[in-house]
């Protein structure tokens, strides 16, 4: 779910998960996007819940800065860090990175056609 103020764009997203047998768990997520001219300054919070016995539960916040230089190219820096609980081995990685630790920092250009 998202809202749109004038000051700030407020985030929430939450995630009922079912696994095989019974490995289920829940994501709360939390976040904003505050609007400064051409600068934008995001926050997020997630909070991962392991409804198993294991209870390998993880929290992670983010950080985030973008600069929209021109109409199509933008300039970013974010930086993200994952605290696991009882063993989980949850990592900052993406779609195509498995990750190798608990926290990483981002920095690039974008470019929209």
């Amino acid at each position: 779910m998202k809202f749109n103020f004038a000051f700030a764009t407020p985030s929430i997203a939450y995630a009922n998960n079912r696994g095989l047998a019974g490995a289920d768990s829940t994501d709360t997520l939390l976040g904003v996007t505050v609007p400064l001219g051409k600068h934008k300054v995001m926050a997020s919070a997630i909070v991962h819940s392991d409804d198993t016995t294991a209870e390998h539960d993880a929290q992670q916040w983010a950080l985030g800065y973008l600069y929209s230089f021109s109409k199509r190219i933008d300039f970013y820096s974010a930086y993200g860090n994952i605290n696991n609980d009882n063993g989980a081995n949850f990592k900052v990685g993406n779609a195509t990175d498995l990750g190798s630790g608990n926290s990483a920092f981002n920095l690039g250009a974008r470019y929209t056609f």
